[in-house]
């Protein structure tokens, strides 16, 4: 992951799919913290056992100034993990959040901080 985060090879990339891959905190760190990070514009992330800790290390990077669509299918984040994507700057740009079998407790709190949520 930190390889290919620090690749020059990938200028063009603006879609990453890297579901099923274990990546990790340290893999998630270096994608937000790269030049890729800032160009990518739809990033999946669904069923590597992300944990709130690794969501975390992803969303500190600050990179992420482009990304509108996001995916964390399979991941069971708790309240904490989902106050903190819905108060991370790149929440307010997502244009799709794909969340198929979050943890209940998690969708309750994505849809309480949502203010959009439930609006046509």
């Amino acid at each position: 992951m930190t390889a290919l985060a620090r690749s020059e090879h990938l200028p063009a990339l603006r879609v990453l799919d890297l579901s099923l891959t274990r990546c990790g905190r340290d893999g998630l760190d270096a994608v937000g913290a790269s030049d890729l990070g800032a160009r990518l514009v739809s990033l999946d992330l669904s069923h590597n056992g992300v944990c709130d800790r690794d969501l975390g290390a992803l969303l500190a990077g600050r990179r992420l100034d482009r990304l509108e669509h996001l995916a964390l299918d399979g991941m069971m984040l708790s309240s904490a993990g989902v106050r903190a994507l819905v108060a991370a700057p790149l929440a307010a740009r997502l244009r799709s959040l794909t969340i198929w079998r979050f943890g209940s407790d998690a969708v309750a709190q994505l849809a309480r901080s949502s203010p959009s949520c439930g609006r046509s």
